[in-house]
Order: C-alpha cells, then sequence, then structure tokens
C-alpha cells in the first residue's frame, strides 16, 4: 500500500450548506487522501441564500495553528485554497506556504472570489488583485470564467458571445502568471451547455468537456469539481481525465439534487454519487 498522502485545505468552514470544507473533506478522504484544514473563518452557513448568518473571522488564530504545524514537522503533499476570510489572509497564505512546502509540494488554487461577472458581496477589485500573488505561486489554477477574468484584469466576457479559442486565449494568459495547469470552469459556449476547459502548459494541451446546463443555482458545484479535481489529480490522473471524472461527479451530483426536490440553497446531493466517483477513480487508475 502506498503512502497516505496529506492535503492542508485552507478554506472557510460553513456549518450548515454544502461547499469549502464540509466538500473538500469528504470528498478527499473518500479518494483515500488525508485531509487536514486550516480553517480561514467560521459561518453558521454559507452566503449563498441564507440570511443573517454568523461569521468568525479566523486571520489572527491562522498564525498560532501553523506555528503548531511547524512544530509537528508536517509533510504536506499539497495545499489547497479556496474561500479566505479577508484580504489580508492572502499575505498570510502565502507566507505559509513558503514556510511548509516542500520541494515535491502541490499548490493548488481555487480563487473564490467572484461569478456570473460579479465580485462576491465581501469582495472588491483590490481583492482580485491580491490573489494574483496566490495564482503567482500554483501549480494548479482553477477559476471559473469571471473569476479568469478577474485575476487578467480584463473585462468579463461572459455578458457577449465568446468562442472556444477566447477562453483557450485566457488560460494561456493565466499560465503565465504561473502554474502549469489552468482549468477554467463555469463556460457556455455552445447553447444549453455548461463546460470548462483545461490547459496543460508543460505539454501544450487543451481539453474541453460539457454538460447540459440545468435550470437553477446550485450553491457549491464550484467547491466540489476543485475538490475532486485535486483528489484525481492527487491519485495520479491525467488533467484531461481528473476533469472529465470531476465533471460526470459534479453533474450526477446536480441531477441527484433535482431528482430529490433538494432545497438548493442547502448545496448539491453529491453523497449519493461519491461511491461512483471514487470507482471511477480506481477504473483510471487502472487503466
Amino acid at each position: 500500500m502506498s503512502k497516505l498522502k496529506r492535503v492542508l485545505a485552507i478554506h472557510d468552514l460553513s456549518c450548515v450548506g454544502k461547499c469549502s470544507l464540509t466538500e473538500a473533506l469528504p470528498v478527499i478522504s473518500s479518494a483515500g487522501i488525508e485531509c487536514s484544514v486550516l480553517p480561514t473563518s467560521i459561518l453558521s452557513t454559507h452566503t449563498g441564500g441564507f440570511k443573517g448568518y454568523t461569521f468568525l473571522d479566523l486571520t489572527k488564530e491562522m498564525s498560532k495553528i501553523v506555528e503548531h504545524f511547524k512544530s509537528l514537522n508536517l509533510d504536506v503533499d499539497c495545499f489547497y485554497t479556496g474561500y479566505l476570510g479577508s484580504i489580508d489572509q492572502i499575505d498570510l497564505i502565502i507566507n505559509i506556504i513558503k514556510k511548509l512546502r516542500k520541494d515535491n509540494s502541490l499548490v493548488f488554487v481555487d480563487p473564490v472570489m467572484a461569478d456570473n461577472g460579479k465580485m462576491y458581496p465581501a469582495f472588491d477589485i483590490n481583492f482580485a488583485k491580491a490573489m494574483v500573488n496566490l495564482a503567482k505561486i500554483s501549480d494548479c489554477l482553477v477559476p471559473n470564467l469571471t473569476e479568469a477574468c478577474f485575476l487578467l484584469g480584463i473585462d468579463y466576457i461572459g455578458e457577449k458571445k465568446y468562442s472556444l479559442e477566447d477562453v483557450k486565449d485566457i488560460a494561456i494568459k493565466l499560465s503565465n502568471l504561473g502554474p502549469k495547469y489552468v482549468v477554467i470552469s463555469g463556460l457556455e459556449i455552445y447553447e444549453n451547455r455548461l463546460g470548462l476547459l483545461s490547459y496543460d502548459k508543460e505539454n501544450n494541451k487543451f481539453d474541453y468537456i460539457d454538460n447540459k446546463k440545468e435550470e437553477g443555482y446550485f450553491h457549491g458545484t464550484g467547491d466540489l469539481l476543485a475538490s475532486s479535481i485535486l483528489s484525481c489529480l492527487l491519485n495520479g490522473l491525467t488533467l484531461e481525465k481528473a476533469c472529465k471524472t470531476s465533471i460526470k461527479f459534479v453533474y450526477n451530483s446536480v441531477l441527484s439534487t433535482i431528482e430529490n426536490k433538494t432545497d438548493l440553497k442547502y448545496g448539491v446531493d453529491f453523497e449519493h454519487n461519491i461511491l461512483n466517483f471514487v470507482k471511477d477513480i480506481l477504473e483510471s487508475k487502472n487503466e
């Protein structure tokens, strides 16, 4: 049996509502990877669709946690960043990664900050500018289309008709910041289809995959997709196979949510599909 790999997931924790750590922990663990955590904040619920939620910023506590981590001489195979509680946490996390990173550690960055052409309520364009510094030290960068545009400081292209070539150009420009892998999600290039584009800079290889677009806003699908891609990569799958396996998992989770008539603000029913996700990983590894 191979050595157990360890991911340090640096995300917020929403006590109710499936997103961030409440998706990263079960998905990564189910894929045979240890998932340690560094919470950036604690919320009673996530911020999409809920009102009156509580929010506790853990910036000061994060430094104390990492100092203890250093004393343990933790071997971290992958740093996985997601939703951050404030702009101040970006530099803090960059320094944390530099302190704990080994030569072969993977830095996987999901620059959670925007969607549908707009920044999330807690953030502004200065946050996007600061996020570029985290993108520069990443090995794999997984923005949605809005976040990709904001990272590059260009106008959001989703308001007009755009092509696959347009997105390829954005992926190349993002890779020039530093990451060898770029995955851009939330693409509506073709009518009634929702897809993603992956770019492997080392092999100059693009892959596009999509599914039928289902009606409704499904909270947490971006976090689920990122956690799934990461899990596949750490299991040795190529970027192309990781994306295909992950988008299948996310789409099936959306279909289960629709079928079960789940309240969408609580997140998608990934639990009903996680076993098949793990089976797909194992089948890909054995091919």
